[in-house]
């Protein structure tokens, strides 16, 4: 079937109740998806969901296409295909309900045929509610794509298509290509299969053809094999695609066609080499993260998922794990193109719920066609190579949750057999009972396992490596290929001895712990690889990733408003790297300059609590106002010892412990200078400089041209720097951002985790001497941003907005 955009030429109508067939007539704004209709809200501290959401309220949104349906479609099968809305959606065409999902990350179609209305206008209207239903921002509304396919009587299902590497070496590769070909007509129809491959620069490199014949009202299956010679083997360090065509041809006629990347390539895994690609040993330097794109909110746009997969890449990370749902599509075609490795998940959730309204109550249900819709999302990406069948599980302790992860497991098998199966598990919760008698808030309610592991951080060790522990969830690990284990770095040598058997991934752990973690990895063929919390920094569960110090006053375990985003990313909501981001790079081996951090200098109190969170501090030499004041230093590095010098005057010499040397440093203006050594040989060094206090908006656009379509966006970078392009940090003033010609202004903001400015708005102010402004093309031709701050002059930047 042939697939087009749906995306253009939606209205929201405001006010609708939830008896939608009676609407309130007030049309809000036109709007192109993917489009979150939450994240312009603005946030209340007695939100229902509060912290988890980022006090982002609740919201009911309805959305409206009128389109056009000409007389030609009665010869045609029309099916829409909604990868996404957030959540407990209802479909209607013409006033007539044509189908829904419940879960918000579950992609599903809806056939139109016997709701349109042919040579007149209909009408799509799409209902969702986004309630009290998860621990993290949601957003609201038709967030991903929707596309309309279109075909002939006979035709190619949608999803109904797959490529598996069967073999795979430098010499040949053996790929098979399953497909299904639908009759709805009652003549029979004799046809044949023509596929083609093509390898990166469009050469054909392989052709196969197969005769069909089809009786009317049935569907059926092929099979064909396609045979490459001195195949280019799909890696994370060589991403390399092919490209598939399949026509489907009647007397010589194409009369449907599919096309798709193939990223050809083999998976391994076993207790004593570990999870291998192509036969070779990958270790997995792994960044959990969430569905939200920071200032747009959970709309999924494709440029904002290339992106952040290209940042994501360049800081060292090998591998993502979706937490905690299902991909998008965006986001695997990128993971394909740049070489991430993807461990995609089903649910947060599974029959006991974590919130008053999420997905449990429909769990029992909606799990079979949650499970295919996560296997049709991911099977035709060579980046997904394990799927989690689900996170910190609150029933795997008993033997009712045993037997649901292997229901889960055993159907996502029957589905796709070519990828490993793991369940990211908080071995905390086989003892949750106990530890909620043992910990209660100030009111007697009971505390979430996340605050239960902050307030019980000393024993926590202790717990997760108890034989109760082992005991309770054996079964539950039995029925994955690879334990996930969230927060149980404790386990991973003493569990070579209790399950020797046991292939073991850190599905989700502590930045602070990136270190001792990554050394076993290094050091243990049976673990796999670590994911850390987070890669990114998101909206909600606002304030994780917060440092409590000595002699703070008790209080609850997330911020209380005005915070909104977690705080514990590697990157922080605009996409800029934190300290802890080279941190990890230097633990990787992937980065020899040393890197320097500076505390904040108002902090003067050791800290009481860090779990999440890594550093209260930021790469800067530029603290006026605290001269001959103490300021605390790290510095990051991979040699044996650390020099730390002030205006070229050596303050001292340290040995690195763990990859950190950290100095106490009167500050002063000038030049600060880190010089790492090894066997007393440099091997890197880099400058902080002071910046002047006189600073001016800088603004540049990440990329000077654009494509004129919904999928792609311009990222502006605003900055306040001085004469010598020196970031100030400490500057602060309000800048407006406007743009004319054929792009909108779709997002503006900084990153700061507690700000009360609105993401929708022309105006910001700076966190950390830094702001973004994003754009989102409306046609063809030269978008003009222009950049206000009072007192300077306006700068201008051009992108070109050009047609793919």
């Amino acid at each position: 079937m042939i697939a087009k955009s749906f995306n253009f030429d939606w209205q929201i109508v405001a006010n609708e109740q939830p008896g939608i067939m009676e609407s309130s007539g007030k049309n809000g704004p036109k709007v192109t998806l993917p489009y979150d209709a939450l994240i312009g809200e603005n946030r209340i501290a007695e939100s229902p969901a509060k912290d988890k959401k980022g006090y982002f309220p609740n919201k009911q949104v309805t959305l409206v296409k009128k389109f056009k349906v000409p007389d030609s479609w009665q010869e045609l099968c029309a099916t829409l295909m909604f990868e996404g809305i957030y959540a407990n959606s209802k479909v209607y065409i013409n006033n007539q309900y044509a189908g829904g999902e419940a879960a918000g990350y579950t992609s599903f179609s809806v056939n139109l045929d016997h709701f349109l209305k042919y040579g007149e206008e209909n009408e799509l209207k799409v209902v969702a509610r986004a309630m009290n239903d998860s621990r993290w921002y949601s957003g609201a509304g038709i967030y991903r794509d929707v596309r309309l396919f279109l075909g002939k009587p006979v035709h190619i299902p949608l999803n109904k298509y797959r490529i598996t590497t069967v073999s795979a070496d430098d010499e040949e590769a053996t790929v098979r290509f399953d497909m299904s070909v639908k009759n709805v007509e009652h003549m029979t129809h004799k046809l044949s299969v023509e596929t083609h491959l093509f390898d990166g620069e469009g050469n054909q490199v392989v052709q196969v053809s197969s005769p069909l014949t089809i009786f009317g009202g049935n569907e059926e299956k092929l099979r064909q094999r396609l045979m490459v010679d001195s195949p280019e083997l799909w890696s994370p360090n060589s991403p390399k695609l092919y490209q598939l065509i399949c026509y489907l041809k009647e007397n010589g006629e194409v009369i449907d066609q599919v096309e798709t990347p193939v990223g050809i390539r083999m998976l391994e895994i076993s207790h004593s080499k570990g999870l291998q690609i192509n036969h070779r040993t990958v270790k997995l330097r792994g960044a959990c993260i969430h569905h939200d794109n920071g200032l747009i909110g959970a709309a999924d746009i494709g440029g904002a998922e290339e992106r952040r997969i290209i940042k994501l890449k360049s800081a060292g990370f090998n591998a993502i794990r979706c937490a905690h749902n299902q991909a998008s599509q965006a986001l695997l075609s990128a993971c394909d193109r740049h070489g991430l490795l993807v461990m995609d998940e089903l649910s947060d959730m599974w029959d006991e719920p974590k919130n008053s309204d999420d997905g449990a109550t429909n769990f029992s249900m909606n799990w079979k066609r949650m499970t295919q819709s996560l296997v049709e999302s991911a099977y035709n990406h060579p980046s997904v190579i394990i799927y989690s069948i689900g996170n910190e599980i609150t029933t795997l302790n008993n033997p009712h949750g045993a037997k649901r992860a292997r229901q889960i497991g055993n159907y996502l098998r029957m589905l796709d057999d070519t990828r490993y199966l793991t369940n990211a598990t908080n071995l905390l919760i086989t003892l949750n009972d106990y530890l909620a008698s043992q910990a209660k808030e100030n009111d007697g309610k009971s505390m979430d396992i996340n605050e239960l592991m902050t307030n019980m951080d000393k024993v926590v060790s202790e717990v997760v490596s108890s034989e109760v522990t082992s005991v309770s969830t054996e079964e539950a690990f039995d029925a994955v290929d690879i334990a996930g284990y969230n927060y149980a770095t404790s386990r991973y040598e003493l569990d070579e001895n209790r399950f020797p058997q046991r292939i073991i991934c850190g599905t989700e752990t502590y930045p602070r712990q990136i270190d001792d973690n990554w050394a076993l990895m290094q050091k243990h063929p049976y673990l796999i690889g670590d994911f850390t919390w987070t890669g990114w920094d998101y909206l909600g569960e606002a304030g994780l990733g917060q440092l409590r110090y000595e002699g703070d006053q008790v209080g609850a375990f997330y911020g209380e408003y005005p915070w909104k985003a977690a705080y514990c990313g590697d990157f922080d909501l605009l996409g800029n790297r934190r300290p802890v981001s080279y941190y990890r790079e230097i633990v990787f081996g992937l980065r020899q300059k040393p890197y320097i951090a500076v505390r904040f200098p108002w902090i003067k109190k050791k800290i009481s609590t860090q779990m999440w969170g890594f550093i209260d501090g930021i790469s800067s030499w530029t603290w006026h106002g605290y001269e001959d004041q103490t300021i605390t230093v790290e510095v990051y590095a991979t040699g044996e010892e650390v020099s730390l010098s002030l205006n070229d005057k050596l303050l001292d010499r340290q040995p690195v412990k763990q990859h950190r040397a950290i100095f106490e440093v009167p500050y002063a203006v000038g030049n600060l200078t880190a010089t790492s050594y090894r066997q007393g040989e440099v091997t890197g060094e880099t400058t902080l400089t002071t910046a002047d206090e006189q600073v001016q908006v800088q603004a540049q656009a990440e990329r000077q041209a654009i494509v004129a379509n919904d999928s792609d966006l311009a990222y502006v970078n605003l900055e306040l720097v001085d004469r010598n392009k020196v970031v100030n940090g400490q500057a602060n003033c309000e800048v407006k951002v406007t743009v004319d010609g054929p792009g909108e202004l779709v997002g503006l903001g900084n990153a700061d985790p507690k700000g009360e400015e609105n993401f929708t708005d022309s105006t910001c102010t700076f966190f950390n001497g830094r702001a973004l402004a994003i754009v989102r093309p409306t046609g063809a031709g030269e978008i003009i941003v222009t950049v206000h701050a009072k007192g300077q002059e306006s700068q201008i930047i051009q992108i070109k907005s050009a047609e793919a």
